[in-house]
């Protein structure tokens, strides 16, 4: 992230006052004692909204994807991560694979999740 907003001059590597203003506003959002990964996600998404920046996350938490959608961000998940690389030229299989592998290893998708993800795959590859 810090080379992409150094390209444009908002962002110096090692100033993290530029973000972490915004964490407590972003705590506020997400109804968050702490500052955790989520809040520091809206924080940047914050920052992103007060310099008329575009932003995009990757995140499954239903919440997290909410607050940052209503902030103007454009949001997907894991899953479409996975579609969008089919489309670049994933082999649609291994796509099919590696989505059964994320969730053996922490997503736990639902069945229908599952399912989305593979017809998702198919019609990308069709694409």
């Amino acid at each position: 992230m810090s080379s992409l907003l150094e390209r444009d001059g908002a962002y110096r590597a090692g100033d993290r006052a530029v973000f972490t203003q915004y964490r407590p506003q972003a705590k506020q959002a997400l109804n968050e004692d702490e500052v955790n990964g989520d809040v520091a996600l809206i924080g940047t998404v914050l920052w992103a909204r007060n310099h008329d920046q575009d932003i995009a996350i990757v995140s499954d938490d239903r919440r997290v994807r909410t607050v940052a959608e209503g902030l103007g961000a454009t949001v997907t998940g894991t899953v479409g991560v996975v579609v969008r690389a089919v489309h670049e030229g994933m082999d649609p299989e291994e796509a099919k694979d590696l989505v059964r592998r994320i969730d053996s290893r922490g997503l736990h998708m639902t069945g229908e999740l599952r399912e989305t993800a593979y017809r998702l795959i198919d019609e990308a590859a069709k694409e």
